[in-house]
């Protein structure tokens, strides 16, 4: 059986491109929870590197990572530090 035409494809990111997103990120200790921040600057880096769109970038992050974290995308420091996320 055929798949819908035009429907994406659901794809992890490989080890490589883990690891370079991984090294963009920033952890942050809020409560029990850690929040992953990527800073716009790294986003633009990683998504034109990569070559996908900023929400392509989080779906396959939450489908490598089994649905557990999801990154938040800060414009500067004083997002990182807010606890409204």
């Amino acid at each position: 059986m055929a798949g819908v035409k035009g429907a994406k494809q659901k794809r992890h990111l490989n080890k490589n491109e883990l690891n370079f997103i991984v090294e963009k990120l920033l952890k942050i200790k809020c409560g029990n929870k850690i929040k992953f921040c990527l800073m716009e600057n790294d986003l633009a880096e990683i998504t034109s590197s990569l070559k996908i769109s900023k929400e392509s970038l989080q779906r396959r992050w939450k489908i490598s990572q089994d649905f557990s974290n999801k990154i938040i995308f800060c414009h500067g420091w004083e997002d990182r530090l807010k606890d409204d996320y």
